[in-house]
């Protein structure tokens, strides 16, 4: 199945309309984790406030089948300053 992961900010969501191909909603699951880490990793890196707030993940026609967000402790530390 076809899955798209939409990255939801505070003001506004980035739609993916590519989408991925997985077996089942787990694997697509473990792919938005993974997604968000990846973000976090680059926010860090660049020293950016951290503005994500998950990721939806929706079929193709954007019905909504999860939603994955970022835990509010890990949220506090990425915009914590040096």
């Amino acid at each position: 199945m076809r899955y798209f992961f939409h990255v939801l900010y505070a003001d506004v969501t980035v739609i993916d309309d590519e989408g991925q191909d997985f077996d089942c909603l787990d694997d697509a699951k473990v792919e938005g984790h993974l997604a968000l880490q990846e973000l976090a990793a680059e926010a860090l890196v660049r020293r950016s406030e951290w503005a994500v707030r998950g990721i939806r993940i929706s079929t193709a026609d954007l019905h909504e089948i999860a939603v994955i967000t970022v835990d509010p402790l890990v949220e506090r530390l990425l915009n914590k300053k040096p």
